[in-house]
């Protein structure tokens, strides 16, 4: 298989069942919301807040899903900080496992 890119990594994910991963609709809405903002190392670093407005969900649902997504190994958070900031998360998108389990149907 040739390496995707993020556009096709995206389609993909879009694509994928939420039952195969073992995941409701609304921890893959967090978890394409998550995808769509990583950089080249699979990384972002967006609000929970902004996590709340783009996907119409609470805060509340949005801690719950990235516990999950967390737990099921689909994102890695790092929390860190910066000096005279207040931490922010860093999240890790692991696109490989989700997609191998994806595609695994």
């Amino acid at each position: 298989m040739h390496h995707l890119n993020q556009y096709e990594t995206h389609r993909m994910l879009t694509r994928t069942k939420p039952h195969l991963l073992g995941i409701t609709g609304h921890e893959k809405l967090v978890l394409l919301c998550l995808h769509d903002r990583v950089d080249a190392k699979g990384e972002c670093f967006p609000s929970q807040e902004l996590l709340a407005e783009d996907t119409g969900l609470s805060k509340r649902s949005i801690v719950r899903a990235i516990k999950t997504l967390v737990d099921k190994e689909y994102v890695s958070v790092k929390r860190v900080s910066r000096k005279g900031m207040y931490p922010v998360n860093h999240y890790h998108v692991n696109v490989s496992k989700v997609l191998a389990l994806g595609l695994a149907e």
